[in-house]
């Protein structure tokens, strides 16, 4: 916890690529309440040396590659693990994707650490876990995404056990998922980013046309919160301001809406509990929006979604299934392998063959997502 005279010190694991340069900047911009201390990436050596040097941290690290530059005055280079447990370390940002995301996030945990995870898969896979694991050593978890993160607002001071009803929203709804091609293997032009408002990856686009991502995001409130999944209800919500509302059995609602910026769940996680001002980040103007809308879902428009709730009811590694199956068909559908609506057939199709194991450890979680891209793999060559 920080106070007036001692800034957080943070370790950003994956700082060169998107999200992680979006969590410096936030870094830079709370000036002395923020010290980074700690930096990695994956093979992008030149931007980690650039950023070395202008954040002048006391320990850097990278997954591949070869430092060909003088190593900087005052950096020890470490492995990602001995940075994220680091005792100069009190909040830990995994803002890498993959399996090296669970790991830091992992031993960041295991060390009582903050930790911030911007991968959602990860949640989404070992949620459970994690805040299981959380809650031995003293770890908090802040998940880096809008409207998790939204919900973690609205709980603030509340127990699982006021709440009523959750209700968390989406940008993408019923009148776009009817216009999607029943077949093919393109996407309709202008259909592959359903969120102008922010740039998000190919992969992310695509999930939230499924509503694969909205789907993960309910499981990882389930996880973290103890929400049960059917106290969580999602709705269209064309404006994208309104991130969660939560019900309380008094009947009282709160509700969190912020632009759509992924500066500013960055920026809960590293104040907390504080709200420190950063001129940078865009308010909420309800006058110049007009109107807020909702509607209701048509779920069985989205067939993807209604997968991943049912493995996460079910649990085990059955998760991590669904998702390994999710990130191969869609890698199968962006090389033309497979039409857009043949992404749900082929994740409900691995779940469906999947014998689930405990979900005891990392390794559990490992050898189940390679099973599933291993059987999708086979059932597009058969």
């Amino acid at each position: 916890m920080t106070t007036d005279s001692a800034p957080l010190r943070i370790a950003v694991i994956g700082s060169t690529g998107s999200l992680g340069q979006i969590v410096l900047s936030v870094a830079r911009s709370l000036g002395d309440n923020v010290r980074v201390v700690g930096l990695a990436a994956g093979s992008n050596l030149e931007r980690l040396g650039e950023q070395i040097r202008e954040y002048k941290p006391t320990m850097a690290g990278f997954a591949r590659g070869r430092w060909r530059d003088e190593v900087p005055e005052g950096v020890e280079f470490k492995s990602i693990n001995d940075i994220v447990s680091s005792p100069e370390v009190d909040m830990a940002v995994i803002a890498s994707v993959g399996r090296n995301s669970l790991e830091a996030a992992w031993t960041a945990i295991d060390a009582g650490k903050r930790v911030a995870i911007g991968n959602i898969d990860t949640l989404y896979i070992a949620g459970e876990l994690l805040a299981r694991r959380a809650k031995e050593t003293g770890a908090s978890i802040f998940p880096l995404d809008d409207e998790p993160i939204g919900v973690w607002q609205t709980l603030w001071g509340e127990s699982p056990e006021s709440v009523r009803q959750v209700t968390m929203t989406s940008t993408w709804g019923t009148v776009q998922a009817r216009r999607l091609p029943r077949h093919g293997t393109q996407m309709p032009a202008g259909m592959e980013t359903p969120r102008p408002a922010r740039a998000v990856g190919r992969k992310r686009s695509i999930d939230a046309s499924t509503l694969m991502v909205k789907a993960t995001q309910v499981a990882v409130v389930n996880a973290l919160y103890d929400i049960p999944l059917e106290n969580i209800n999602v709705l269209f919500h064309p404006q994208g301001l309104v991130r969660a509302l939560t019900e309380f059995n008094d009947g009282s609602v709160k509700s969190a809406l912020f632009i759509p910026d992924m500066r500013v769940p960055v920026q809960l996680s590293l104040a907390y509990p504080n709200r420190w001002a950063n001129a940078e980040i865009n308010r909420v103007d309800l006058l110049a929006e007009g109107r807020l809308s909702f509607e209701p879902l048509e779920h069985e428009l989205f067939p993807c979604y209604q997968i991943a709730i049912d493995a996460a009811r079910q649990g085990d590694t059955y998760p991590a299934v669904v998702a390994a199956a999710n990130d191969a068909a869609i890698e199968l559908f962006i090389s033309q392998q497979i039409g857009f609506t043949d992404i749900p057939k082929v994740i409900d199709r691995a779940a469906n063959a999947h014998r689930p194991q405990p979900l005891d450890d990392r390794a559990s979680i490992i050898e189940a997502m390679d099973w599933a891209k291993t059987f999708v793999g086979g059932q597009v060559q058969d």
